[in-house]
């Protein structure tokens, strides 16, 4: 088509319109590129009549790559789109308007990043087109493959922004994973340095947090994402507490406590009963779940899992005396007799709550046959519907039997 360029441009109308007649897409490509400014040749060969696309890839190829980058934007096309990449792959520079803001950049990103191409323009402002697209995914869908391959740029504006917040719910897991492991290195040097944090405001309550991390978090970025609500998967978190040297569980046990009632977490819970051996902080921390575990029924199947103690012992002691003092208003008498015991052997404590107390524990010690479950089932004689006694009731027949046993 090089001899075309000697052509005469007044007799280009003949030529294009026998070009049109006998559908050769090409020449009528090369007569628009020397006729029309690039934008008009480019949309003039759009809509050639049947097959457009040779001579629009001649064309594409022909032209100086930002007109077609250009073309495309102003109007849209999935297979101007196609030719379009092939040249910004080559000349990344054709992307240098680059704007997140509007959708045909985004899906103009996309395709050039997911075909290879540089994610980056060169010589743009990074930290503007960051800002620009986690504006745009607040409302818009996630441009595929780009976040992935510039998570490092962007992880910072997620991690800084004000409200701290990005759009999760929007990204692929993929895009999450990228984002997150960058978005918890950064939050695990910020709290080396030192500094007060606000909560992370993110929308993602998923497992993909987890996921996102490609090994176990530091003790102080774990207890963090924990408090913020950035964790959710019981298992994985225990998993990574299990590898705590005992320091680290000394110095967040209390907080760790507070998240297994919190949550509902037995096997959390039961890890620190696990690791409070020796050590009265862990231990607290332990018991106070125990406590509101055998309140709630739970301890039924932490019985299970990690057997009795005599601080499980204590806790239940204390769990027969606390709902006998509230039910029987006027004292064990009743309750204790009932089940075999012997008033007299007690030594008369005019406080309800002291005299419930001295009761379980002398029950439990051997001066009731049968102990807690015997002094339990008897109170359970006079208030039948009450639930946390029979849940109490349930967890001390299983004892009962395994003592037997």
């Amino acid at each position: 088509m090089a001899g075309l360029e000697s052509m005469a441009l007044v007799s280009h109308t003949p030529l294009v319109r026998r070009a049109r007649a006998r559908r050769w897409s090409c020449l009528h490509a090369a007569l628009l590129k020397m006729t029309r400014p690039p934008s008009e040749a480019i949309a003039a060969q759009r809509v050639f009549p049947e097959d457009p696309l040779p001579g629009l890839r001649w064309l594409i190829g022909a032209l100086p790559a930002v007109e077609g980058v250009q073309a495309y934007v102003q109007t849209p096309d999935a297979d101007l789109c196609a030719l379009v990449v092939q040249r910004t792959k080559a000349e990344p520079a054709s992307l240098v308007r680059l704007d997140p803001s509007e959708a045909p950049w985004r899906a103009l990103w996309s395709a050039h990043v997911m075909a290879g191409g540089a994610p980056w323009p060169p010589d743009v402002d990074k930290a503007a087109l960051c800002q620009s697209l986690l504006q745009a995914l607040q409302t818009a869908e996630e441009p595929p493959g780009v976040v992935p391959k510039i998570a490092e740029e962007l992880a910072p504006h997620v991690f800084r922004s004000t409200a701290r917040a990005a759009p999760w719910a929007r990204l692929s897991a993929e895009s999450t994973r990228a984002l997150v492991l960058r978005v918890v290195t950064l939050l695990n040097e910020a709290l080396e340095r030192g500094e007060v944090l606000a909560r992370l405001s993110l929308s993602c309550s998923r497992s993909c947090w987890c996921d996102g991390v490609s090994g176990p978090p530091n003790p102080e970025v774990l207890i963090r994402m924990l408090q913020w609500g950035l964790l959710t998967d019981e298992a994985q978190v225990c998993q990574w507490i299990s590898r705590w040297q005992t320091s680290s569980l000394v110095r967040h046990a209390n907080t760790l406590g507070e998240q297994a009632l919190s949550r509902r977490w037995v096997t959390l819970a039961e890890l620190l009963y696990r690791r409070s051996y020796g050590d009265k902080q862990i231990g607290q921390a332990a018991l106070l779940c125990v406590d509101s575990f055998l309140q709630a029924g739970h301890l039924l199947r932490w019985a299970g899992n990690v057997g009795w103690s005599a601080q499980d012992d204590e806790q239940l002691i204390q769990r027969v005396a606390d709902l006998g003092a509230e039910l029987r208003q006027i004292g064990w008498t009743r309750s204790g007799e009932a089940a075999g015991g012997k008033t007299k052997q007690l030594s008369g404590q005019r406080d309800r709550s002291s005299a419930w107390r001295e009761a379980a524990r002398f029950a439990h010690h051997g001066k009731l046959d049968g102990g807690l479950y015997a002094l339990s089932r008897a109170l359970l004689g006079e208030f039948p519907r009450n639930d946390a006694l029979r849940e109490l009731i349930d967890l001390l027949a299983k004892k009962h039997h395994r003592d037997k046993s």
